[in-house]
């Protein structure tokens, strides 16, 4: 499940959610701390996030990682806004596109590496295609031509949201988990048909939108992926962790119950009309396989989990758990993240791994060094599913900011000078009368000096100042504040 969504690819998917509001000197609410999130949802970075699934994103490298989030943004903003696709020249052909990411260090490999775990978690994304683009230190994930203008984008939005919400509203949830999935897979059968899989090719030419949501929702009918990608969509809706795989020939999803994950292949049970293909281990998977169509890729390997253990009956009468609840707060020294969850305990690992039980939250987490954190929290209850991962990246801002000078200046003001031992976005400045800075006031600049004005005469005033940076969505991320300077007012 996204973090997002990240929920972030937070997400989510996906980002940290600042609700750092810019303020000006004058007339500034006073705010002792600045709250990240307080709800679960807000880390979706974008609405759609709730389709999407971050299991593959958790176990990329950090800078696989970093790519997944640009991808993320970009084709976020096109999902949300009437922004145009790209056209590039590919041999003298013209395709379309995402604009160009960067994938600076990473290899040819891992690049296709992360397109694909993106473009299967992602099935919110239907207007991308399978074609991928790249140059020398840059990326770009294809378009249908058929979306390549934002307002006919934003009319396809709304087609796909409508059927979207009428299929939602024919799944049967349940409070178990067995039940509502089973309500899915039983849904998506009885509304949408195996198209005609010739007509498939690897390019912008796929008329009736096979390789994506869309097809299978606006026409009624698709292939393996859009299954696969619709399952992802639905189920993850619902709070169940699934997630998709493909080999060369094909797609299927996963889900977990618990600490385990099962094959589930909602195209064959269609087309055997069966449940032949509902929760298996790989084995028994790969057992009523006589094409080898379900060998995964070889990409998947040290990505997707094992599937060993045989689905249990037991496993139908589990109830589900929601995620854990998370809010970060920035602090003067970094920031403390606070969690819980409606039921059961919360479990969490801040490096993207998955928790233990040895990794019980018990008291607020205190982070002051800088860095990217991998947030992973799941609750868990004895007897109960445990509940969609939260998988969100929290980060503090590298270097240090300190103030070198800060003087009265005529007029009842205050002229200050900072800087950052680091390369920054811009600063924020913060202000205070009480030494506590419960009441103060702050504001976020780009240039080394500020004036604050309309200041009170013969009035004590306390000035620190922490430098920020931006992530992939524009999203700020800070360091510590700097050493406090005291100025008194006399002029």
């Amino acid at each position: 499940m996204n973090r997002k969504k990240q929920i972030s690819r937070l997400t989510k998917a996906f980002a940290v959610i600042m609700m750092a509001i810019q303020l000006a000197f004058t007339g500034a609410v006073p705010a002792s701390a600045s709250t990240v999130c307080a709800v679960t949802t807000e880390w979706e970075q974008f609405q759609w996030d709730c389709y999407s699934n971050d299991y593959y994103y958790s176990k990329l490298s950090e800078e696989e990682q970093e790519l997944y989030e640009k991808l993320d943004a970009v084709c976020g903003q096109l999902l949300e806004s009437n922004k145009d696709a790209n056209v590039y020249s590919v041999k003298g052909v013209t395709r379309y596109g995402t604009p160009m990411v960067d994938t600076t260090d990473l290899s040819k490999t891992q690049i296709e590496k992360v397109q694909t775990a993106f473009l299967y978690s992602n099935p919110q994304y239907y207007f991308l295609n399978t074609i991928r683009y790249t140059t020398k230190n840059k990326c770009a994930l294809g378009i249908y031509e058929a979306f390549v203008s934002g307002s006919v984008r934003t009319k396809a939005n709304a087609r796909v949201e409508k059927q979207l919400k009428q299929l939602q509203k024919q799944v049967m949830e349940s409070e178990y988990l067995y039940e509502t999935e089973k309500s899915i897979h039983d849904v998506l059968r009885n509304n949408i048909r195996y198209g005609d899989d010739t007509l498939i090719t690897k390019d912008s030419s796929d008329k009736k939108f096979y390789q994506t949501i869309y097809g299978g929702l606006i026409n009624k009918e698709t292939v393996c992926a859009g299954y696969t990608k619709l399952y992802v969509a639905l189920c993850n809706y619902f709070h169940i962790d699934c997630i998709a795989i493909n080999s060369k020939s094909h797609a299927w999803n996963m889900v977990r119950y618990g600490e385990n994950w099962y094959h589930v292949d909602v195209t064959w049970d269609e087309n055997t009309d069966s449940e032949m293909f509902f929760h298996l281990t790989t084995g028994q998977l790969l057992s009523k396989d006589q094409k080898q169509s379900h060998v995964a890729h070889g990409f998947w390997s040290g990505l997707a989990p094992e599937a060993d253990v045989t689905f249990d009956e037991s496993l139908q009468t589990w109830k589900g758990l929601k995620m854990p609840e998370v809010t970060v707060t920035y602090t003067a020294s970094g920031l403390t993240i606070n969690m819980s969850a409606t039921e059961g305990d919360v479990y969490y690992s801040l490096d993207g791994t998955h928790p233990t039980e040895d990794d019980i939250y018990t008291h607020p987490v205190v982070l002051n060094d800088a860095g990217t954190y991998r947030l992973t929290a799941v609750a868990k209850k004895d007897g109960y599913a445990d509940s969609c991962f939260l998988i969100i990246p929290v980060r503090i801002a590298p270097g240090t900011a300190s103030i070198t000078k800060a003087v009265n200046a005529s007029g009842n003001k205050i002229r200050v000078q900072y800087r950052s031992s680091e390369a920054c976005d811009g600063y924020e400045i913060s202000y205070a009368s009480k030494k506590d800075f419960r009441n103060q006031k702050t504001a976020k600049v780009t240039g080394k000096t500020v004036t604050i004005k309309k200041l009170k005469k013969n009035t004590a005033y306390y000035v620190r100042v922490r430098a920020y940076r931006k992530d992939v969505n524009g999203k700020l991320y800070y360091t510590s504040y700097s050493k406090v300077k005291k100025v008194v007012v006399t002029k």
